[in-house]
């Protein structure tokens, strides 16, 4: 039985995401660290900005029982066949409980089976050995050396398996 279900975002998550995007240890591995404090405002905005974008798909990742928000999964740059993946914990304390793995699960099912994509892209800092298990339990392999930035690729093909990128 799952312990997490996903669900398309509110623009009230807001009120408990802002948080999270002031803990620095959320954000060391991403390339998308914030440069200033933010704000419930802030992060209102932003929620209303993603949910409305129909290149991207986010959902917030619940505890079962509880409906405790306790992080976000998510898919952008969805083209048509593709999509890149995002995901985090931002609550500590609902870290290490396979939460990620579950929330990904949930995500293939969409996008595999509700959006029709092929194959979901993943940007990942090779130094994040808890992110690239969880990716790699899911089913996703790395699909070329690290870039100049010192960042990998792994990739989740539709049915399951994995495939070296065609460049």
């Amino acid at each position: 039985m799952a312990d997490v279900y996903i669900r398309p975002l509110r623009v009230e998550d807001a009120f408990v995401s802002y948080r999270w995007r002031n803990i620095a240890e959320i954000w060391r591995y991403t390339g998308s660290k914030p440069d200033r404090e933010i704000t419930c405002e802030m992060e209102t905005e932003w929620a209303k900005r993603v949910i409305a974008d129909p290149s991207r798909r986010n959902f917030a990742i619940c505890e079962c029982g509880t409906d405790r928000y306790v992080g976000n999964v998510y898919l952008v740059n969805i083209d048509g066949t593709r999509g890149e993946l995002g995901l985090f914990i931002g609550d500590l304390s609902a870290r290490g409980f396979g939460y990620g793995a579950q929330a990904l699960e949930c995500l293939k099912k969409v996008a595999f089976e509700e959006l029709g994509l092929r194959e979901i892209m993943i940007d990942v800092d090779p130094d994040n050995h808890p992110a690239v298990r969880t990716y790699e339990k899911c089913g996703a392999h790395s699909v070329g050396p690290c870039n100049q930035d010192g960042r990998m690729w792994m990739k989740l093909i539709q049915g399951g398996g994995a495939d070296l990128l065609s460049t």
